[in-house]
């Protein structure tokens, strides 16, 4: 067995691993105790049901990755509790489990696509986030519900600012920005690429939150609005040097160049 874990950790290294994961664990209990000692078959994790299984998998995924860097997806399409107080407690133990792992956690993908008992969770299951530092994190994506209202609401956010400082990649609803005033000073200086979206009527102070990034290299921008207000974006990211729009209306592409007037910008497309 030796032989076999020592080649499938090779191959888990430079590979897919959450699939390879998925074909194997299933095939006989040879093959799913080569896995259980192999903690980069667990290096990426996806929890898509709230459900006391899904979280019990979520647990086990855990304790075998071993302390190991893993990627964490979150996404529930939807709440297989029917009562409130039983989608309160699943959620108050993903927020438990997620602690015990996001210093671990290279790449956090978070996004929730449902409704009316959205704001009802979080507001009984409240959880105030770490302030860190967690050194692993180099991606963070939140997803926004149908409901309008932030994935992670404010008030769960730390008094203390949020500390990512390697953090490489942020992408974000536009009514998740306000994550944005959590993060530290040292968090916001090593982010290089953005991915984000203004609001449908947009003011200068919404635009501003660009220049909140010193670094930035690359950016990705939905102009969701038929109208860009005035005025310039300051400081601009004077490193910048791609920029992808994706908007309804061309015309408010140049405007946003100009508010955005980066200095070193070579690559350029819109959608």
């Amino acid at each position: 067995m030796k032989i076999v874990t020592a080649i499938l950790s090779y191959f888990l290294e430079h590979g897919e691993s959450a699939s390879v994961g998925d074909d194997l664990y299933n095939v006989s209990h040879y093959w799913r105790e080569v896995l259980r000692s192999v903690p980069q078959a667990w290096s990426t994790i996806i929890v898509q049901e709230s459900s006391a299984e899904s979280m019990e998998e979520f647990r086990r995924c855990i304790d075998l990755s071993k302390g190991m860097n893993i990627e964490l997806y979150i996404a529930f399409v939807g709440l297989d509790a029917k009562e409130l107080t039983d989608q309160v407690q699943l959620m108050l133990e993903l927020v438990d489990i997620i602690k015990t792992c996001f210093q671990y956690v290279t790449r956090f993908y978070i996004g929730f696509d449902y409704e009316e008992e959205y704001d009802l969770v979080f507001e009984n299951a409240y959880e105030t986030i770490d302030s860190g530092p967690f050194p692993a994190l180099r991606e963070l994506c939140v997803r926004t519900p149908l409901t309008n209202s932030a994935t992670i609401p404010v008030f769960v956010l730390p008094n203390t600012p949020i500390q990512f400082p390697n953090i490489q990649w942020l992408n974000l609803d536009w009514e998740d920005l306000p994550i944005l005033n959590a993060l530290s000073e040292e968090t916001l200086d090593s982010v290089k690429k953005l991915t984000m979206s203004l609001p449908y009527l947009p003011n200068i102070d919404d635009m501003q939150l660009i220049g909140k990034f010193p670094r930035l290299d690359g950016l990705h921008i939905f102009l969701d609005s038929h109208i860009l207000p005035s005025g310039s974006i300051s400081p601009s990211p004077t490193l910048l040097t791609s920029l992808h729009a994706k908007t309804a209306d061309p015309s408010l592409v140049a405007q946003f160049i100009r508010s955005l007037s980066p200095r070193s910008l070579h690559r350029f497309s819109f959608q």
